[in-house]
C-alpha cells in the first residue's frame, strides 16, 4: 500500500527520545502508523524525554513534522463519528483506551522531570518552549546542546558539558524589556502561536516573559485597533512606552534603559526606539563583568588599552567598561553613523573617559562584505592598533569569508587576544573552527542564560593565538 503524507491538524501517537537544541522532543509515531504515513520523525512542543503522548501536527515537511502536546479537552471536542473524525485521526484509533496520568495533557507516561505547567498557554503560545521542566534542568540542557555544537564542528579541543561555566539569569520570569505584543481582531493582545499568524491571548495570570500589568496598566487606549505594539520596559526605573511598529512616530522616539554597572553606579542608555539592544537587562551586569575580567586590562597603565569592537552597534560593551577601566575603543558595524551619534550614555558616579571617542573611531560597514573595506579604513584600524578584540555577531555568525578577510588583512600576524560573545552556539562553534585555522585556541568559556526556559542562550569564549 502506497503511503499517504502526513496532514496539519492531523492527531497521532507519538513517544519522544531526546530534547534537541531548538527546544522541540524528536519524537516517532508507531510503528504501526509508520507503515501506512510518512514523515516519521517529528519535533514536538511540550513534550519530555520519554514520554508517551498525543500529539497535534501543525507542520509538515518532506522528512519531517512538527506538532504540539495535545489537550484531554481538544481530543473530546473530536467528532465521536464520520469523516471529520478519519480526517482527525487517520486510520488508526489505538489510543481511544490510553488511560491519562496527566490532570490536562494527553499522555500516558508522564516523565517524572515534568513540572507542573507555568503557564497556561505555552505550549499553544510557543514563547517558552521550557516551561514544563525545572529550571535548573533546562541549564543542563542548553550546556548539552551548547557542545553537541561544539563538538560537531571537530574543534581542536571539544567543548564538554562539564567544562562550561553556566551563569543563570538573575530573572527567571518578567526578564524581557522589549516586545511585540499583537492584536487580533477581537481586541485581544498576546504572541503569535508556533508556525501561524494566530494571535494567542495572553494566559489570566499574565504572560511569564514580561510584566504584562506594567504593560497593561500603561496601554493607551488610542492603540487599541493596531495590529502590532511595540513597548519598550525599563525595570529598574519602571519606564515604558508603546507605538505602532515602525510607524514614524515608533522610529522617532527614544528609550532610555538603566543598568546597574559598573558595580555600585547606574549607568542610563538612551536609544532610538527601533535601535537593537540586549532583552534581558537583569543579567547584562554579570555579563559585563565577566567580558571586562576576560579583556585582562592593566589597572595602573600610563596609557588607555585600545580595544575594538566588531558588530558593535553603538559600543555597548567597551563603552560601559570605560567608566571602569582605562580604554580606549574603535567600533566597526553595519549601522550609519549618525545613528551611532544618537545614543547617549551617563552614569550617575562615573563620566565616560574621551567622551566622543567612539563615534569619531567608528566605522560603518557591512560586516557580511568585509573584504570590500576601502584600504584606508583598513588602515585606520591597523592605525588603531588595537591590543584586545571584541567580537559580538547576530545569530548568524561573522560571515566566515568576511573572518577569513578580518584575520588574514586587518589582524595579519599579530597574537591579538579575542573575547567572542554570541547567542548562537552552532555558528559561535563554526567560527571557532576558523578562528582555529589562523592560530587561535580557546582558553575560556561560559554559558549565559540570557532567555530562560527557552531554547536560546548567550556564549563568551576567551581566544588567544
Amino acid at each position: 500500500m502506497q503511503k499517504r503524507k502526513l496532514r496539519v491538524n492531523q492527531y497521532l501517537k507519538v513517544t519522544a527520545s531526546e530534547l534537541v537544541p531548538e527546544g522541540l522532543a524528536i519524537s516517532f509515531p508507531d510503528k504501526e502508523f509508520q507503515e501506512d504515513y510518512f514523515p516519521a520523525t517529528g519535533f514536538i512542543l511540550g513534550l519530555l524525554p520519554g514520554e508517551e503522548g498525543i500529539i497535534r501536527v501543525t507542520q509538515v515537511k518532506k522528512n519531517h513534522f512538527h506538532g504540539v502536546l495535545a489537550s484531554q479537552k481538544e481530543l473530546a471536542d473530536v467528532p465521536a463519528s464520520g469523516t471529520d473524525r478519519k480526517s482527525a485521526f487517520g486510520d488508526s484509533h489505538q489510543w481511544e483506551n490510553m488511560a491519562w496520568e496527566h490532570p490536562k495533557w494527553a499522555l500516558s507516561h508522564p516523565s517524572p522531570d515534568r513540572i507542573p505547567d507555568q503557564c497556561d498557554t505555552f505550549i499553544s503560545c510557543g514563547g517558552c518552549r521550557l516551561l514544563h521542566l525545572d529550571y535548573e534542568k533546562t541549564l543542563k540542557e542548553k550546556a548539552r546542546w551548547a557542545a553537541i555544537h561544539f563538538q560537531g564542528e571537530k574543534l581542536s579541543h571539544p567543548v564538554a558539558e562539564s567544562e562550561l561555566e553556566i551563569i543563570p539569569s538573575p530573572r527567571k520570569f518578567h526578564y524581557r524589556n522589549h516586545v511585540q505584543v499583537h492584536i487580533n481582531k477581537n481586541k485581544e493582545r498576546g504572541f503569535y502561536a508556533p508556525y501561524s499568524y494566530r494571535t494567542i491571548p495572553f494566559p489570566a495570570h499574565g504572560c511569564r516573559l514580561f510584566e504584562q500589568d506594567k504593560f497593561d496598566q500603561g496601554f493607551p487606549a488610542k492603540l487599541g485597533l493596531e495590529r502590532v505594539v511595540r513597548s519598550r520596559l525599563d525595570y529598574p526605573e519602571g519606564g515604558i512606552n508603546f507605538h505602532s511598529l515602525n510607524t514614524p512616530e515608533d522610529k522617532a522616539d527614544f528609550f532610555t534603559y538603566t543598568i546597574p554597572y559598573p558595580e555600585g553606579s547606574r549607568t542610563s542608555i538612551r536609544i532610538p526606539n527601533p535601535g537593537f539592544f540586549q532583552v534581558n537587562s537583569s543579567i547584562l551586569p554579570l555579563w559585563l563583568s565577566h567580558i571586562e575580567s576576560l579583556l585582562e586590562i592593566p589597572e595602573n597603565s600610563a596609557r588607555p588599552l585600545p580595544i575594538l569592537e566588531i558588530f558593535s552597534g553603538f559600543g555597548f560593551i567597551s563603552r560601559l567598561i570605560s567608566f571602569k577601566r582605562k580604554i580606549t575603543s574603535m567600533g566597526v558595524d553595519i549601522s550609519p553613523e549618525k545613528e551611532i551619534a544618537q545614543v547617549s550614555i551617563q552614569n550617575n558616579l562615573y563620566t565616560e573617559p574621551d567622551a566622543g571617542f567612539f563615534q569619531n573611531a567608528y566605522i560603518s560597514h557591512n560586516l557580511e562584505n568585509l573584504s570590500a573595506l576601502h584600504p584606508s579604513r583598513i588602515q585606520r584600524i591597523r592605525d588603531f592598533s588595537p591590543e584586545r578584540i571584541i567580537i559580538n555577531p547576530p545569530r548568524a555568525g561573522f560571515y566566515p569569508e568576511s573572518l577569513r578577510f578580518f584575520l588574514a588583512e586587518v589582524i595579519g600576524k599579530k597574537n591579538t587576544p579575542i573575547v567572542y560573545s554570541s547567542c548562537n552556539a552552532s555558528t559561535m562553534a563554526r567560527d571557532l573552527k576558523i578562528l582555529e585555522e589562523y592560530g587561535y585556541r580557546m582558553d575560556s568559556i561560559a554559558l549565559f542564560d540570557f532567555f530562560p526556559f527557552t531554547a536560546h542562550f548567550e556564549m563568551v569564549a576567551s581566544l588567544r593565538r
